[in-house]
């Protein structure tokens, strides 16, 4: 048995028009499969222990034609400056810088204990768990004003987030259990993690694991080309998960992302394709190229031309026609 692959070129006519990259909108529908899975009953190689993720080659990633593969090349791995959002919800091990000034001075840093408290001086436990980042300054004053009602300053903020570790499995170049904070990225664990492998791994369903629960799916996509990423705060053995392939289809030829494409659907138009692939002017035509077992089918498309603009004649103030100093679109 045999899985269908597909490829698309993307080629330029001889003798015809430039035009740019539009797809009719009678192109056909492209279908797409997972690709077949290839068995070797050689002799298995002696075990190698990978490197630590932060000497990891990640060359591979960089030469790979798959598309998002380049994301992971180690810069997400480096831990940078903790920012810390408004939305971002206090949970056990965070640390909080609080000061208290005027009739009564007070300043360090508290941590957070398992019940999810603060203690403050005379005013006693505070719950701070499940509170926003943009709440806390609020709810300490209001503590602190309970038992100081003049002369008695506070603030408070986040020192630091709790350190967590987050397992990472499924279809990554080092599956293991890897160290960062609650509001590190998705992508500080999958960089420490080697990347997804590009050859196995899917860019379009990385879950976000709570014990059985899924939290939360990412869209790697959505990251590569919108600039979106979900912000997710990551707890102590959490997992990322990052699902099997699905199905693919290539570009090549004239495309500024000449690269393989994943895939939900079992189709996907032609149309679609090129909006990702970003054919280059000079294209004219798609041959879509499908492998069928031993049967190879061949179709061609023709890109769409641009509309051309409408053709106006200049005129005088005394209606005579006159020549346009601007190179007429009508040719």
């Amino acid at each position: 048995m045999f899985w269908q692959i597909y490829t698309l070129f993307i080629v330029a006519a001889m003798g015809l028009t430039p035009a740019l990259a539009q797809t009719a909108k009678t192109a056909p529908l492209v279908k797409t499969a997972p690709d077949a899975l290839a068995v070797d009953n050689a002799a298995a190689a002696p075990a190698v222990r990978p490197p630590p993720p932060q000497v990891f080659d990640y060359s591979a990633n960089l030469s790979s034609d798959v598309f998002g593969a380049n994301l992971f090349t180690g810069a997400f791995a480096r831990q940078g400056t903790t920012q810390f959002n408004p939305d971002y919800a206090i949970t056990l091990g965070d640390q909080i810088q609080v000061r208290l000034w005027g009739a009564f001075n007070f300043d360090t840093v508290l941590t957070v204990d398992p019940k999810g408290n603060i203690f403050l001086p005379n005013a006693g436990p505070v719950q701070v768990m499940g509170v926003h980042n943009k709440d806390l300054q609020h709810l300490v004053e209001s503590a602190v004003g309970k038992v100081y009602k003049t002369n008695v300053s506070s603030y408070a903020s986040l020192a630091a987030a709790q350190p967590v570790r987050v397992f990472v499995g499924g279809f990554v170049n080092r599956p293991g259990l890897y160290s960062g904070t609650s509001m590190d990225s998705l992508l500080h664990y999958l960089d420490q993690a080697g990347g997804i492998d590009p050859e196995r791994g899917s860019f379009l369903a990385v879950q976000v694991k709570r014990g059985q629960q899924v939290r939360s799916t990412a869209n790697l996509y959505d990251f590569v080309l919108n600039g979106t990423m979900p912000l997710v705060q990551l707890a102590d053995g959490d997992v990322i998960f990052v699902a099997p392939r699905q199905n693919t289809v290539k570009v090549s030829g004239l495309a500024a992302n000449a690269k393989r494409f994943e895939f939900t659907n079992s189709t996907r138009s032609v149309a679609d394709l090129m909006q990702i692939a970003k054919p280059r002017a000079t294209a004219t035509h798609v041959r879509v190229v499908r492998n069928t077992g031993s049967v190879k089918n061949t179709e061609y498309t023709r890109l769409q031309m641009p509309p051309r603009l409408p053709c106006k004649t200049a005129t005088s103030s005394n209606s005579q026609p006159t020549k346009s100093p601007v190179p007429s679109p009508c040719g």
